[in-house]
């Protein structure tokens, strides 16, 4: 499954296209050991980034097999 996938199927609102691009910068970050600095512009919610972060973070560790989610349980 596709990083944006993934968070598409998690996140319950639709991305916009610079949320995706970020998903995918910050996923090649994780994956090539990298730290990823950003700056918001105005109007923009650090609180959906961070929420997309987080959730990038989740994927990526599943990934790895550090994480495992049960689809099954309402919990995580």
């Amino acid at each position: 499954m596709d990083i944006i996938e993934f968070i598409e199927k998690v996140y319950t609102l639709p991305l916009m296209e610079y949320q995706k691009e970020f998903i995918r910068t910050y996923y090649n970050a994780i994956k090539n050991n990298e730290q990823l600095i950003y700056v918001l512009s105005r109007g923009h919610s650090s609180f959906q980034l961070r929420t997309l972060q987080a959730l990038t973070v989740i994927a990526f560790a599943q990934e790895r097999g550090l994480v495992k989610l049960d689809s099954d349980k309402e919990d995580i």
